[in-house]
C-alpha cells in the first residue's frame, strides 16, 4: 500500500491535510452528450463498487454541472511547472459571465515531500489566504499507485485580474521573485473550460464518506472534452492513524476504477498521474513534464 511507504519514508506526512485520488477517462464516452456520459460511467462505477463491497449513494441533482474557467499561467517553455510551481485562477461562470470572487492559487509540488513541506512559497505581508497540503495519487504508467505532494496558497479576487506578468503574481506570492526569471516576464495563459458534477458518495466505513466527481475539460470553442477526470478526496486529520481508511481509498482506485472499470480509462493516462493540467500542457506545447524521482 502506498500510504505505508509514505509513513516509512516521510515523517512529516502528518502535515498532509488530504489525499486526492485521480484517474482520467476517455473523452469519446462523452462526445455525444455529457449527461449521457455521466450516467453511463456512474452506473458502471456503481455496479463495480457494489460487486467489490463498496457502498455507494447517489447525490441529489447528481448531474447538475458547475461551470468554471480554469486559467494557468506559465512561460511558453513551462518554466514554472518544470521548477515545481503552478499558478491558477478558477472563475465560476454564471449565465455566461464570470462571477466574482474568483480564486487565485499558487502551488509548489513534487515527489520530494521535504522540499514541498519546506516551501518558501507564502503570501506577501498584509495578504491573508488559505493554505492546504494535499497528496495526489494515481496509477503511473507501470500500473503502480504513485503520487506527489503539493502545498497551495489561495486568495480570492473580487475583480478582473489586471495583469499576467510575473511581477503581478510575485506581489502576492513573493517567492516568484526568486526563481531566476525577469519579473517583467509576461506569462502565457493556458485555459480550459471545466464542467464538474458530483454524482454520489463512496462509503469507505461508517465514518468515512467521500464525495466522487467527474470533470469534463474542454478547450475554447469546443463541444467535446479533450479528457474527463474523476476524483475523490480523503481528508486526513491524522494521517498516521487512518490505516484502514487509507487502505480502502487506495483499493477503490486500484480495484474499482483502474481494475473493473479499466475500459473507461484514457489510454496511456499513467504518464500524467491523473493530472488534466499536465495532459493539457503537453498537448499545447512541445514540452515534456516530469516529476523528480526520489
Amino acid at each position: 500500500m502506498l500510504f505505508k511507504k509514505n509513513i516509512e519514508r516521510w515523517k512529516p506526512m502528518q502535515e498532509v491535510n488530504s489525499r486526492e485520488f485521480k484517474a482520467l477517462f476517455k473523452n469519446d464516452l462523452f462526445k455525444d452528450s455529457r449527461l449521457e456520459g455521466y450516467q453511463k460511467v456512474w452506473d458502471k462505477i456503481k455496479q463495480a463498487s457494489q460487486f467489490y463491497g463498496f457502498e455507494v449513494e447517489d447525490s441529489e441533482n447528481q448531474f447538475e454541472e458547475v461551470y468554471k474557467i480554469k486559467e494557468y499561467f506559465d512561460t511558453p517553455e513551462l518554466t514554472l511547472r518544470k521548477r515545481g510551481f503552478l499558478i491558477r485562477q478558477n472563475s465560476r461562470v454564471v449565465n455566461g459571465n464570470i462571477s466574482y470572487p474568483a480564486s487565485l492559487t499558487a502551488k509548489e509540488l513534487g515527489r520530494n515531500t521535504y522540499r514541498v513541506l519546506g516551501s518558501r512559497l507564502d503570501f506577501a505581508e498584509g495578504i491573508t489566504g488559505k493554505t492546504e497540503v494535499e497528496e495526489k495519487i494515481a496509477l503511473n504508467d507501470q500500473g503502480i499507485l504513485d503520487g506527489y505532494v503539493e502545498i497551495k496558497r489561495k486568495i480570492y479576487l473580487n475583480e478582473a485580474r489586471p495583469s499576467v506578468s510575473l511581477n503581478y503574481f510575485a506581489n502576492i506570492f513573493p517567492e516568484f521573485s526568486n526563481i531566476g526569471l525577469d519579473p517583467n516576464t509576461e506569462l502565457v495563459t493556458y485555459r480550459m473550460h471545466s464542467h464538474r458534477v458530483y454524482p454520489g458518495t463512496i462509503i469507505l466505513s461508517d465514518k468515512r464518506r467521500i464525495t466522487f466527481d467527474f470533470e469534463c475539460c474542454l478547450y475554447d470553442n469546443e463541444e467535446i472534452p479533450f479528457v474527463v477526470g474523476c476524483s475523490y478526496t480523503l481528508d486526513t486529520p491524522k494521517y498516521h492513524d487512518m490505516k484502514k481508511s487509507h487502505k480502502k481509498a487506495e483499493e477503490f482506485l486500484f480495484i474499482v476504477i483502474e481494475g473493473a472499470c479499466k475500459e473507461l480509462v484514457y489510454p496511456g493516462a499513467g504518464r500524467w498521474l491523473g493530472s488534466k493540467l499536465s495532459m493539457m500542457l503537453e498537448q499545447n506545447t512541445s514540452e515534456i513534464l516530469e516529476l523528480e524521482t526520489i
